[in-house]
């Protein structure tokens, strides 16, 4: 697809990486601060829709411990990232300009195939646990499949047509969006290590 529309494919990317990836992640941070509840006049669908029902429940002190913690890592870990891979990489420049790109092979690549997008469903799930409620859950289920799907359709079709069979056998060995249990640490480590 790149090589037929070279001439072309940066300007369509723009599209993607300034209009997308912000939705994406303004999908992920609308969980926080849900505007539906502003709305007026009262509707007692939205209310019922937009509240928990486990707010009266032992459950919002988990809710309260965990929404944040979740956030934070989600947080720190796209600070870590730009730090560590810089804007390009953010903006999947090197989707347009493969033959500018280099090969990345920092260890958080062995346990977790796109940080980035554990980023950003960490946010969006933070969200979710902060309400509990049938909107936070269809916006964490909405950035889970906008993601699952440009993955499958773009990004790795891409990553594919680049690295061939060394790259088919990469994903089945590490996880795309979220570690495995046993490797938990070593995301915890990469993230709160001061490279």
């Amino acid at each position: 697809m790149l090589t037929e529309e070279k001439e072309s494919a940066y300007q369509k990317g723009i599209i993607f990486g300034m209009i997308g990836i912000p939705l994406v992640l303004l999908t992920a941070l609308l969980n926080y601060f849900p505007f539906y509840n502003l709305l007026q006049p009262y509707n007692p669908l939205t209310s019922l829709l937009s509240s928990s029902p486990f707010r009266m429940s032992p459950l919002i002190q988990v809710q309260l411990i965990l929404s944040p913690l979740v956030l934070v890592i989600g947080l720190l870990t796209i600070r870590k990232v730009l730090s560590i891979f810089g804007f390009d990489y953010m903006a999947l420049v090197y989707l347009y300009y493969p033959e500018e790109s280099e090969l990345q092979n920092h260890s958080i690549y062995s346990v977790l195939r796109h940080p980035t997008y554990f980023a950003v469903i960490s946010i969006a799930f933070g969200g979710w646990v902060m309400y509990l409620s049938f909107y936070s859950l269809t916006a964490f289920l909405t950035v889970l499949l906008g993601l699952n799907i440009h993955l499958k359709y773009v990004e790795e079709k891409e990553l594919i047509e680049r690295f061939g069979q060394s790259y088919i056998e990469y994903k089945k060995q590490v996880p795309a969006l979220l570690p495995s249990f046993s490797n938990i640490p070593k995301v915890l480590k990469f993230i709160f290590s001061v490279d």
